[in-house]
């Protein structure tokens, strides 16, 4: 798990300039939707750019959406193998074979078992803690929940 992460890699793009100030949202690969989605933002910035400003940029990709995992495969990877609630015998034994001969051009960089708990446990310093704090009341058996917030820490 020393492995770096890759550095900011640049993605040219024809397609037409988003709003400057905008959020985009790239989905999860399960959820089957292939196109970004862009939610432009209401900006000051917006009114003083010219026309000829907003040229089409090369678009610099900074985050990595499934740090600390090493890719995105390892990352997949893991996420079956937790769902299915894989033994750590019968996790070792599938990376085994990925990485000696059944998958060919595997990006799965997994080698056993500890490199996965090793990324699982990096990976909760990505979680951010919530608590919910519910406001309920009780009469005659029956709880009506009134306030419910939502807390960070």
């Amino acid at each position: 798990m020393s492995d770096p992460l890759p550095g900011p890699q640049v993605v040219q793009s024809s397609l037409q300039m988003p709003p400057t100030a905008h959020i985009k949202i790239i989905h999860h690969l399960h959820s089957n939707i292939t196109k970004p989605a862009i939610i432009p933002l209401k900006s000051s910035l917006d009114s003083e750019l010219k026309p000829e400003s907003r040229t089409l940029q090369p678009i610099i990709v900074e985050s990595v959406p499934w740090t600390p995992f090493r890719n995105i495969q390892d990352f997949e990877y893991m996420e079956i193998a937790v769902q299915a609630c894989l033994t750590k015998s019968n996790v070792n034994a599938r990376l085994y074979g990925l990485q000696n001969g059944w998958a060919k051009g595997s990006w799965i960089t997994l080698e056993n078992h500890r490199d996965m708990e090793q990324a699982l446990t990096a990976s909760h310093a990505y979680i951010i803690p919530l608590k919910c704090v519910v406001h309920a009341k009780f009469q005659e058996g029956i709880v009506s929940v009134v306030e419910e917030e939502w807390e960070v820490g």
